[in-house]
């Protein structure tokens, strides 16, 4: 059912290059220690993953780690077991592990039937009941910038893959793979004697093992089989340590994936069927960046990066600052529902080019505004912007738009990548309810223009006319930095799908917007004495995102600089968001 991860057991720990795995919530609430508890993270796989490994059942769920001090580990269960049943109820197409523990209580005993290594096997447990976890660093000994990660160095190769079993990789220059023999191009057969089908596998395997532990590696190269031996290590030193990757230092050696995203909530991750809420969804992606290299869109969700998986500890841009420019490394994402894992080069933010650079007039506008109430069916309930898109196809406020262009939305949010995606004279289609009854509307999407008229800008809770200038320089441009009230934040949010934070209470020293007339750019300054997870971004007058800097867990002075101009003088919004709290201000670039 699900592509990336199904967790089995409701106490999970997220470890630094973890795999993905299921959130649940309010697991710890009164009542849930009297259910049974296992004690894994599991998946399921492929039918043609679980033909291929020889398994009866096609429905089991691999496991990829067992909690310490559990029933399952007490069993004996470890990593790669491939789960089948439990007494004599097997998996099947509509019942997963999950469900098949639900009929157990804490305390009760059970046989747990599971294939190892090709084996069927079976193991008596006695379920224990689930606790709210305590990490500490026993637990979580993996940090962002650990000493003692294990590392094996390999990355997806660009070669066709043959119709064979096996992983292509290429190596990682002094890694383990590379001191064990390994070269580019060599198929990955086993690790420590588990057979390796695809990448989860790799991860699954590396998660397993410690530095300094042992390691087998059976591999093909140009037809022939061979195993090679070594000992874990680390990840090669970059030789600069921990940096300071938000003052701006550095930046030739900034790796820089190219897109603009946003967390997902629990809830929403469920609806999509994504079991791990903490990757990075996609909402638009820059060109001549190494996501548009591999491809990515918007609405694909990342969840790792080579050995590296995204959890609650560790999110993407900390698995990014793992990598320097130039060097390369495969993605792992989810596109409608499928997994897949591309080869990127990671490269500079200044070579990359934002997304959308675009005038009101090639700017494709819908035309909707979030309406309160809420609905039984998923999607997002509007109302219709008069000459707009979305008048001229017919579409009534109250609708509940569930879809656009087979891209669901969930969340008000999605509307603008959605839109983005487009340009001005393309087919949209709109999968909408009305009156409890689904429906689908198809035409072509307009423009700002359309609408609003070609000087049109939003400020002020209104919608008004200015003349269009080009030709801006910074020298000619007074700036004027406001705060906005809740009132004009819910109204930007609401008529420009932004994501503002409403509450104003972020504690933000020195913020400081000053031009440098010299590269005709804007230097944005600021310092936050609280700490916390932190992401800052800029959005211009349409509403489009046109800056984003996600600081990962951060305290202290920023500073960037940026070019805003490119989009034209008139009204920005800043936002500042750390943990649960945030800043939002209006930028004035007026001549």
């Amino acid at each position: 059912m699900n592509q990336i991860k199904t967790i089995t057991a409701l106490f999970v720990l997220f470890c630094l290059s973890a795999p993905q795995a299921q959130s649940q919530i309010n697991w710890w609430n009164s009542g849930e220690e009297e259910k049974a508890f296992l004690g894994v993270e599991s998946e399921r796989i492929s039918k043609e993953k679980a033909k291929l490994l020889g398994y009866d059942n096609i429905y089991g769920q691999i496991i990829d780690r067992v909690v310490p001090s559990t029933a399952a580990e007490k069993a004996g269960l470890q990593p790669f077991d491939y789960l089948v049943g439990i007494d004599q109820e097997d998996m099947g197409w509509t019942t997963e592990l999950t469900d098949l523990l639900s009929k157990y209580k804490a305390g009760d005993e059970a046989t747990i039937h599971f294939y190892r290594k090709g084996k069927k096997q079976k193991a008596k447990v006695q379920f224990l009941p689930r606790e709210r976890p305590f990490f500490n660093g026993n637990i979580l000994r993996k940090s962002i910038f650990s000493d003692d990660e294990p590392f094996l160095g390999v990355s997806a190769s660009n070669e066709e893959d043959e119709d064979e079993p096996g992983v292509r990789v290429n190596i990682i220059e002094n890694s383990t793979a590379d001191e064990m023999g390994l070269r580019d191009g060599d198929v990955i057969l086993s690790i420590n004697d588990y057979q390796m089908v695809d990448w989860s596998d790799i991860s699954r395997a590396i998660n397993m093992l410690e530095v300094d532990a042992s390691i087998s590696v059976r591999y093909r190269r140009a037809g022939q089989t061979a195993t090679q031996t070594g000992q874990m290590k680390t990840r090669p030193s970059r030789g600069y340590g921990i940096r300071n990757f938000w003052t701006g230092d550095d930046d030739d050696e900034r790796p820089f994936l190219g897109v603009y995203s946003e967390s997902i909530s629990e809830d929403k991750a469920e609806k999509l069927g994504i079991d791990n809420p903490y990757g990075s969804y996609v909402t638009s992606v820059f060109s001549n960046s190494a996501a548009a290299e591999a491809g990515l869109k918007a609405f694909d969700y990342v969840y790792g990066i080579d050995e590296y998986r995204v959890g609650e500890n560790q999110k993407l841009s900390d698995i990014i600052r793992k990598y320097k420019v130039g060097e390369k490394a495969t993605i792992h994402f989810v596109r409608k529902g499928k997994a897949y894992s591309k080869s990127i080069t990671f490269g500079s933010r200044e070579e990359a080019r934002e997304p959308g650079d675009r005038s009101r007039c090639e700017d494709p506008f819908l035309g909707v505004q979030q309406r309160d109430g809420a609905s039984s069916e998923k999607g997002v309930r509007v109302e219709i912007v008069g000459k707009s898109t979305a008048a001229s196809l017919g579409l009534r406020n109250g609708d509940v738009i569930a879809s656009i262009n087979d891209y669901p939305i969930l969340t008000w949010s999605d509307i603008r990548p959605a839109i983005d995606m487009l340009s001005v004279g393309d087919p949209i289609t709109i999968g909408y309810f009305r009156g409890g009854q689904k429906r689908s509307i198809a035409g072509k999407i307009g423009s700002y223009c359309d609408t609003y008229g070609s000087g049109s800008i939003w400020s002020n809770n209104n919608w008004f006319d200015r003349e269009t200038e080009t030709d801006i320089n910074l020298s000619e441009v007074n700036i004027e930095v406001n705060n906005l009230n809740k009132s004009e934040i819910k109204s930007l949010n609401d008529q420009l799908s932004l994501s503002l934070g409403a509450n104003n209470n972020l504690t933000v020293n020195n913020l400081q917007v000053s031009p440098n007339t010299q590269s005709n750019l804007l230097q944005l300054q600021f310092e936050l004495p609280g700490k916390g997870e932190t992401l800052v971004q800029i959005f211009n007058e349409a509403g489009r995102q046109v800056y984003t800097y996600d600081l990962g867990y951060f305290s202290g002075e920023f500073s960037d600089e940026i070019d805003l101009l490119r989009n034209g003088s008139g009204v920005y919004y800043l936002s500042i968001k750390q943990g649960t709290n945030s800043l939002s201000q209006s930028l004035s670039l007026k001549k």
